[in-house]
């Protein structure tokens, strides 16, 4: 069994980051650069280490609440208009974990302008504003171009809004760090994670190992808010998952492991534009490709973390089949365990009876035969169909409950939202 308790904030918060980065190739990186600039420039600010932790975990999730393709894309102008829905969204995803609630504020206000401080009811993190200008910079950066040979421009950019864009302290401090020939080849170095993660470990934050299923909960609605049509899934997969495993006679840590794996199943899914998850015409064989990325992502996103590997099988393996038939990896036999079975009918459970675009959810009778067809078609493992026909009602009402609760986070988000979007905020 895998042995998660070695697992830290900042791993994890690495993890989310990067796929964060893989809706477009514009992207990649672009968190990373982030949050690598902001701690250079915490540290010539003179902040001290723990804030200095805070804001590049801050700095990898900045761009959480950006849900489509478009909004991502629009980030990438060195001005842009109302950047604050999107920070708005990052605030009120990233408070519902509480080791996270610090950075929620820094995130909220990561695009304000520093001469338009005093519009807002309350004091401005400086943290924020310190993300603002490490945002900016990363923005400003090509990579058609040797990075030094942009260094001029980018510094008179930035000293062009000095005092109305950004504060003019953060501005000095940039200037001092802007001269370090490394600071500039560290940001566009292919091996920057590795230079975040060694900044990170100075002052390591363990994640006890009791947060990680509430952690993993925070990932399953950063996926799945991005849409209507998604809102739902992550914890349903998640919670018949569990229920599988708890009537199987699992131990209480395996059935944990199998809802933090239902959570983490889609991850790879944050690599697939909203505007095709939402389209209603039904999809192409290119749109179908782009989507059979999703679990190949989650497993390449989730592997650097150490002691992860039947977590990330269990997680990536959810669109593999008994006879090899599955996609991306085509494993089967041993490669594809119980808990790599258990996950991938839940998914199917869960999906069958949510509404789609294309289509509407299923009532309870039509799921259970088209599970039963799948298990005969060898598309799901047949004894463990056999064994959830058995226990259907059950894992009926598991289902249920699942989309109650998760529905009901869903709408206090919106309700959130949309409460400060009325307030003219955006």
């Amino acid at each position: 069994m895998s042995d998660v308790r070695t697992l830290s904030l900042s791993e994890t918060v690495l993890t989310l980051s990067a796929a964060l980065d893989l809706v477009s190739p514009l992207l990649v990186n672009h968190h990373r650069r982030v949050a690598y600039l902001a701690a250079t420039l915490a540290h010539e600010a003179g902040l001290p280490p723990n804030r200095q932790h805070d804001v590049v975990l801050a700095g990898l999730l900045h761009d959480v609440g950006a849900f489509s393709l478009q909004e991502r894309m629009d980030t990438l102008h060195f001005e842009l208009q109302y950047p604050q829905t999107h920070a708005e969204r990052g605030y009120l995803l990233l408070k519902t974990f509480t080791p996270l609630g610090t950075i929620a504020d820094y995130v909220r206000y990561h695009h304000q302008r520093w001469d338009e401080r005093d519009s807002l009811p309350g004091p401005i993190p400086p943290e924020s504003l310190l993300l603002h200008l490490a945002d900016r910079v990363a923005v400003l950066l090509r990579d058609d171009e040797p990075v030094l040979n942009q260094v001029g421009g980018i510094t008179a950019s930035i000293l062009k809004h000095g005092g109305n864009m950004f504060s003019p302290e953060l501005v000095e401090a940039f200037q001092a760090v802007s001269k370090r020939e490394y600071v500039w080849l560290d940001v566009t170095s292919p091996g920057i994670e590795t230079i975040i993660q060694e900044k990170l470990a100075r002052t390591e934050v363990a994640l006890p190992s009791s947060a990680l299923a509430e952690l993993s909960r925070l990932f399953g609605r950063i996926i799945d808010f991005r849409s209507s049509f998604t809102a739902l899934h992550s914890n349903g997969v998640a919670a018949i998952a569990e229920r599988i495993a708890q009537l199987h006679g699992f131990t209480q840590e395996e059935c944990t492991l199998l809802r933090i794996a239902g959570n983490l199943h889609d991850l790879g899914k944050l690599s697939v534009p909203r505007e095709l998850l939402e389209k209603r015409q039904g999809l192409t064989p290119a749109d179908h490709n782009i989507i059979k990325t999703h679990s190949y992502y989650t497993y390449q996103v989730l592997s650097p973390l150490r002691g992860f590997d039947s977590i990330r099988n269990w997680a990536a393996f959810h669109h593999e089949r008994p006879d090899g038939n599955g996609y991306p990896f085509h494993v089967k036999d041993d490669a594809f365990d119980q808990g790599c079975r258990i996950v991938a009918l839940a998914d199917v459970f869960t999906a069958l009876t949510e509404n789609r675009p294309y289509r509407p959810g299923m009532a309870p009778e039509a799921v259970r035969r088209e599970l039963k067809a799948m298990g005969t078609r060898m598309q799901l493992d047949q004894q463990l169909m056999a064994a959830v026909n058995d226990c259907f009602d059950d894992l009926t009402v598991t289902c249920l409950s699942a989309k109650e609760q998760a529905l009901s986070e869903y709408l206090r988000f919106r309700g959130a939202f949309d409460s400060w979007s009325r307030q003219g905020k955006a």
